[in-house]
């Protein structure tokens, strides 16, 4: 396959092969859906029409992988360090491997998905942190035109459990008040 088209290869059973160069001038190759001419010449259309708006828009889709390496770069001079170590983690061991398409098939459907695997195995306070950084590397997104609305935006995070209430005893109480201040 030398250059952009249509090759039927005897090779390989009589498939046929669609060839052409994306936006980004890489060339991809790949055995057509349908194996009929039509139906290769179709999906070759439309590789060729996704190729044209990429370049007209300048839009192209991206992988969780390359938003998340982003996310990371951008969010370096903005968080101490060990929260920045901490957001790397869980991008690297989490949500990559879950999430490793396309930033464009996130689905609200696939987060809540993550949500109800990760709540087996983890505390409500360990998933409100992940989802809290999947929120926001979408909504970045969001903001710089990668994905057109944030999928995670509705999701209702796991609820925390009730914190522990406790009352201070007479004694306990009496030595909270010898340490105060006059005007308490």
């Amino acid at each position: 396959m030398r250059g952009d088209g249509i090759r039927r290869r005897r090779d390989r059973g009589n498939a046929w092969f669609v060839s052409w160069v994306d936006a980004r001038g890489k060339r991809h190759r790949k055995r057509a859906i349908r194996q009929t001419f039509q139906g290769a010449r179709d999906e070759l259309q439309r590789e060729r029409e996704k190729t044209r708006e990429e370049k007209e828009t300048g839009y192209r889709p991206m992988t969780f992988k390359e938003a998340a390496t982003e996310y990371l770069d951008r969010q370096k001079s903005l968080l101490t360090p060990r929260e920045y170590e901490r957001q790397a983690a869980i991008l690297k061991l989490r949500l990559r491997p879950f999430f490793g398409g396309k930033l464009g098939e996130i689905s609200a459907r696939s987060v809540e998905q993550y949500i109800g695997l990760r709540s087996r195995k983890c505390s409500a306070g360990t998933v409100r942190k992940e989802v809290g950084v999947l929120k926001h590397l979408l909504n970045r997104a969001v903001k710089e035109g990668k994905i057109p609305k944030n999928p995670a935006a509705g999701i209702t995070m796991p609820k925390l459990p009730a914190s522990r209430v406790r009352y201070l005893q007479p004694t306990e109480f009496q030595a909270v008040l010898e340490h105060c201040p006059p005007w308490v």
